[in-house]
């Protein structure tokens, strides 16, 4: 890999910083101890990203937060960055290890590299309590990821550690906007078009998973194929939809007079397991949200701004304002009500779950 050298590259983090970058090392000085290196306190996803792609990463990092598959990906841009020829010797997974076995790991040179990356992952209190003031002390040129799955305890010893240095980086769960980026993103590796509205919508059908909606936007890309545009038609014919999604269009139905398909609907979903409960309480949410559109309409909010305080998908947030539109606001609020005696009833046990919420519905619509 670098003709001339024998064994094991040493830079000082000063010496590689400069020979990768190109900055001064009175900038590499300023960037060792965590000031004023142009992050906030706690580094997010896309501070991360800029700092993998410019090389900027060395010494100990904390992975943590609800988001698995984000969190999974900056791993292995992480990974990517180790000459492929000499990989397997710079890089190390550890699940649980003893203090001992880390830190005699961390003391470990590149080998015909500039960097070397170990994965720490389901350690103990042990082993975050035996190394946290001790990470200033790794060899030249090791990054060492603490990748933990869910969240880590802030008053952890090595979480203190780590986020006075901005070392620790917090995968949140998925926003909805974030989501829309994420599918927008996907489709463009695809070499497909997805407009804003049809992403909206496919977030919207799939729910805030990420690995599902990876999923589902690559099966509309090959569904419309290379150099083509993503339709809220695609959508539906290749798309497979959440529950919570399919409560979604079984309301539409019953709003808009067809009892008959709605109550299909309601029957299919229940035949496959769906707890009534769970279907009873998105449907009261959703009758709330048109409530609320109703509230918005009446005090002359335009369709687009009331979109924007409704909140949460805009594409549910639309149908909820159209569909108020045309809804008597008492009813509403009976079908609120009685969607809400679902789990009154059941915790009297007055009635089964299916029972109960099949007469609710018949009540409401």
């Amino acid at each position: 890999v670098f003709p001339g050298f024998s064994g094991a590259l040493s830079f000082s983090n000063c010496q590689s910083w400069e020979y990768i970058t190109g900055k001064s090392k009175k900038q590499e000085k300023r960037f060792a101890h965590g000031a004023d290196c142009g992050y906030n306190r706690d580094m997010n996803e896309s501070e991360l990203y800029k700092a993998t792609k410019e090389r900027a990463l060395f010494g100990a990092y904390l992975f943590h937060g609800a988001e698995e598959l984000t969190k999974s990906e900056a791993v292995e841009r992480i990974r990517a960055l180790l000459e492929p020829d000499v990989r397997d010797l710079n890089l190390e997974t550890l699940t649980n290890p003893a203090p001992s076995e880390l830190l005699q790991s961390c003391d470990r040179l590149p080998f015909f590299d500039l960097q070397r990356l170990i994965i720490v992952k389901d350690w103990g209190t042990e082993l975050a309590d035996a190394v946290a003031d001790r990470l200033e002390e790794l060899a030249e040129g090791v990054i060492l990821l603490f990748v933990r799955r869910g969240e880590e305890k802030r008053n952890s010893k090595l979480y203190r550690s780590l986020d006075a240095r901005n070392r620790v980086v917090n995968f949140e769960a998925l926003t909805f906007e974030r989501a829309v980026s994420m599918v927008t993103r996907e489709a463009a590796l695809r070499r497909v078009e997805l407009p804003r509205p049809v992403a909206n919508k496919l977030v919207t059908m799939v729910g805030l998973d990420a690995y599902r909606l990876r999923n589902e936007c690559s099966k509309a890309a090959d569904y419309v194929g290379r150099g083509n545009t993503i339709s809220e038609q695609s959508l539906n014919a290749a798309v497979t939809p959440s529950p919570e999604y399919d409560v979604f269009v079984m309301l539409n139905r019953l709003l808009s007079g067809n009892k008959r398909a709605g109550l299909r609907l309601l029957k299919g979903m229940l035949n496959q397991g769906e707890p009534p409960l769970s279907i009873a309480y998105f449907l009261e949410g959703r009758l709330r949200l048109m409530l609320h559109a109703k509230e918005l309409q009446k005090a002359g909010v335009s369709e687009a701004e009331a979109v924007k305080r409704l909140g949460g998908s805009p594409y549910a947030a639309k149908m909820a304002y159209q569909n108020a539109k045309t809804q008597d606001e008492g009813k509403l609020k009976a079908a609120v009500i009685a969607l809400a005696e679902v789990d009154l009833k059941l915790k009297q046990g007055l009635q089964r779950e299916e029972d109960s919420l099949a007469l609710a519905v018949l009540r409401c619509f």
